[in-house]
């Protein structure tokens, strides 16, 4: 079983919009035959009442087949606050190997992030990467107040899309077009009236709940609807149809046009996977684990006036590292 550290409590305390920013993370796939990228974001599972791990979810899709593949976080300082411009690119070899994919007919995955941070955090410094929880997931009583239209946000990586500087992801405002409270088509799923494109697949998709003073700052509430991972499209018979979003930026054009609706998986279904992960030996997380460290590689960047400015001093300012 994953190690039983509580994750530290600043990253349970996602209720802003800003912290939306270091929610996700691009994800760069290569092959021998093709480049693609595609979104994930941090999630906490509870596998029990005293073991949590934190992970990366995205799509089975966005990662099917790919032999690489590159997370970049921002890293912070021993205050576990963001530094700006500061960065470490990890590098997984095997990258489809280590993921774990939904037990039911469902288009996720997840990766054990725990250990890489870990690393990082060891050999570097700590990483200002948040994540959502089992308690961001709209509750039934939640569903029951839900209005058939309700405003949402969408962060990911469109084309590939993400301020390079920075490292954020891209944010888009929508709505919902199914009714939220009901399964669209009797599916685990919901259409919303936001645009997606290739890169958007592993987008999450949230409702923003201000707080007293109509603010989203601390004290709001933020609650997960779903996980992007397809769009209703015209396809050449001029019949629309859902499709899988492609994950390279050159197979839109086989897509025909958009119609802006993006087609997400219900985020109950992470409750699913949190109950199938629970049922894993110790033995079956060591393998899970076995020689992941070993398939990393990892490249930082640091500003140095940021640094300067912070008085943090990382562990190690080398310009790459191979354990």
């Amino acid at each position: 079983m994953p190690e039983n550290v509580a994750p530290k409590p600043t990253l349970d305390n996602f209720s802003s919009d800003e912290e939306l920013l270091y929610t996700t993370v691009r994800i760069a796939c290569s092959s021998e035959t093709a480049h693609s990228t595609g979104t994930g974001f941090g999630f906490r599972f509870d596998l029990s009442e005293e073991r949590a791990t934190r992970m990366i979810v995205s799509n089975k899709h966005v990662v099917a087949g790919a032999s690489t593949g590159t997370l970049v976080f921002t890293m912070a300082n021993d205050r576990h606050e963001p530094l700006p411009k500061c960065t470490v690119a990890v590098t997984i070899r095997n990258f489809s190997d280590h993921w774990i994919s939904h037990p039911l007919d469902v288009d996720l995955s997840v990766l054990p992030v725990e250990p890489i941070l870990q690393y990082i955090e060891d050999t570097a410094g700590p990483v200002h990467f948040l994540h959502l929880t089992p308690e961001h997931i709209p509750s039934d009583q939640d569903r029951i107040q839900f209005r058939a239209l309700e405003e949402v946000v969408m962060a990911g990586y469109p084309v590939g899309l993400y301020d390079e500087v920075f490292n954020f992801p891209i944010l888009r405002r929508g709505s919902t077009s199914s009714h939220p409270g009901y399964p669209y088509n009797g599916r685990p799923e919901a259409l919303y009236d936001i645009a997606c494109f290739p890169g958007s697949s592993g987008s999450p998709i949230i409702k923003f709940i201000p707080n007293a003073d109509g603010e989203l700052l601390h004290g709001s509430r933020i609650l997960l609807m779903g996980v992007a991972y397809a769009a209703r499209v015209f396809n050449r018979k001029g019949e629309v149809v859902t499709t899988v979003l492609p994950t390279a930026s050159e197979d839109y054009v086989k897509l025909q046009t958009f119609v802006n609706l993006a087609v997400a998986i219900d985020s109950r279904m992470l409750l699913v996977f949190q109950e199938f992960l629970s049922q894993a030996t110790d033995d079956e997380w060591k393998n899970i684990l076995s020689g992941f460290v070993d398939n990393l590689s990892f490249e930082y960047k640091y500003d140095r006036e940021v640094l300067e400015s912070s008085g943090f001093r990382p562990k190690n300012l080398n310009g790459s590292a191979t354990p």
